[in-house]
């Protein structure tokens, strides 16, 4: 069966769209779906298609999240799809699809959707290492163990993608090589007691 004219767009998936930073091995993009449908709710049928517009609006200028196609047509569904890609800029961006009716030019369009874009590389301002005890109670008795933390943020001070790895090494004992960042940007690894002693 046919359906009316568009009359209204909707947007139809996914529920959430978390994006990180192009490069640093997290999700960089999302296929997004929007659905037209007529005056009485009936999604449109492939006869009455038209061509939908999408718009990305944020902080990131020509460096920042991105859609392509720019322009789809509605299929027999009444979905048109695009993908946003995230781009290099971490902050909030709002998505809108746009149709203007071929028929008789009305604008129709839709709420705009946000889209958060975050975890960046790490950046040297934002890393931080610490223990409980910085004066280890431990010369001379092989195997005492201390927890070693780090906690690292991108160039935007927020955490970085999680399970980024993080190395470590000592000039005193013996230390765990490597450990892989949490959704808060931390790590932790344990230093041992052992030879070299620190002077």
């Amino acid at each position: 069966n046919g359906s009316g004219n568009p009359f209204s767009i909707t947007y139809s998936g996914p529920t959430t769209i978390p994006l990180s930073v192009n490069g640093v091995g997290g999700v960089e993009s999302k296929q997004i779906i929007y659905e037209v449908r007529d005056s009485i709710g009936n999604l449109i049928s492939l006869d009455r298609k038209d061509t939908v517009m999408f718009i990305v609006n944020g902080p990131g200028g020509i460096n920042g999240a991105n859609v392509s196609p720019v322009y789809a047509i509605t299929d027999a569904n009444g979905k048109a799809v695009t993908t946003i890609y995230s781009g290099t800029v971490s902050g909030v961006y709002q998505l809108t699809a746009k149709l203007v009716r071929d028929d008789n030019g009305t604008v129709i369009q839709s709420t705009p959707v946000k889209i958060v874009v975050r975890a960046g590389l790490p950046n040297q301002q934002h890393f931080s290492l610490w223990a409980n005890y910085y004066n280890f109670p431990a010369l001379f008795r092989f195997g005492q163990t201390l927890t070693v933390y780090v906690k690292l943020g991108d160039k935007y001070s927020n955490p970085v993608e999680p399970g980024t790895a993080v190395y470590f090494n000592t000039t005193g004992g013996v230390i765990q090589a490597d450990a892989y960042t949490n959704t808060n940007g931390d790590a932790s690894v344990i230093l041992q007691s052992a030879n070299p002693y620190p002077s």
